[in-house]
């Protein structure tokens, strides 16, 4: 890496080439001089907009921010902790900065001598967690999930397409290994209840063996319900005769089950 005499060194060679050669582009100077053509581009620029060539021209420019950061005073982050109250119990919910901001243009409106407040919806979130009003969020964690041996545990899910030529849904019955993420078993029918979906777990088993687990969501026509006659269903039952561990996944928790959610993309 370059050193700062040794850029100005370049930028001084980048005059000079530009004053023997004036026709010449970008692109030709900069691989006359062994640069980028944006560098070219920047430097050039700087020297033909210099009323006075000098020395400090061919300087590197600081990249410190050249304008101060405005700092917020506690008065006015104590009326930024008011109108977050004030407009809570107004609105009856937690008022976040779009609410807050516009309360702050009606609070100028009637104390025009206010200190300075903040415009920004950035800087008074900032101001609310100084205050406490927002806590951090908790950073989530995600444990890598341990993954079964090829054929060990199947996830079996139903999902649908809709045909806009006769106004009818086409239903598939869909099961992924969960050990390889592969499609092991797929078939179609135009609606599936109980009964054929328990007709369609055994063309399953005929087909492709006995897993050791089966993971499926709380499908009625799969898990049925505890206040029916028949609960455990049907298919629970038969299951629990095959020896094959069943594997009902929590309600509203599809992520139990992420490989044939992935390939139903739902």
């Amino acid at each position: 890496m370059l050193s700062e005499h040794e850029w100005v060194y370049e930028r001084m060679r980048l005059h000079t080439l530009m004053q023997e050669q004036p026709d010449w582009g970008a692109r030709r100077l900069a691989r006359a001089l062994g640069h980028d053509p944006k560098w070219v581009l920047k430097w050039k620029a700087r020297i033909l907009n210099s009323s006075k060539l000098t020395l400090e021209v061919f300087r590197g420019q600081s990249r410190a921010p050249k304008h101060i950061p405005r700092r917020i005073s506690p008065e006015a982050k104590a009326i930024i902790g008011e109108l977050r109250r004030e407009l809570s119990e107004r609105y009856h919910r937690p008022a976040g900065a779009r609410t807050i901001q516009y309360g702050i243009s009606n609070y100028l409106k009637q104390y025009p001598s206010a200190p300075t407040l903040p415009h920004s919806r950035a800087t008074i979130y900032r101001i609310l967690h100084e205050l406490h009003y927002l806590s951090p969020r908790r950073q989530r964690w995600h444990d890598p999930l341990i993954l079964p041996a090829p054929m060990d545990e199947w996830e079996i899910d139903f999902g649908e397409i809709f045909l806009p030529d006769d106004d009818t849904v086409f239903e598939f019955f869909m099961v992924v290994d969960r050990g390889t993420s592969r499609l092991i078993y797929l078939e179609g029918s135009t609606g599936y209840n109980a009964e054929t979906a328990l007709e369609a777990l055994a063309r399953l088993f005929s087909t492709c063996g006995l897993p050791k687990r089966l993971r499926f969501d709380r499908d009625p026509r799969l898990w049925g319900a505890w206040s029916r006659d028949s609960y455990p269903s049907p298919m629970i039952r038969m299951l629990r005769v095959l020896g094959i561990e069943d594997v009902p996944c929590p309600p509203h928790r599809p992520d139990k089950k992420p490989f044939v959610e992935r390939c139903i993309e739902t």
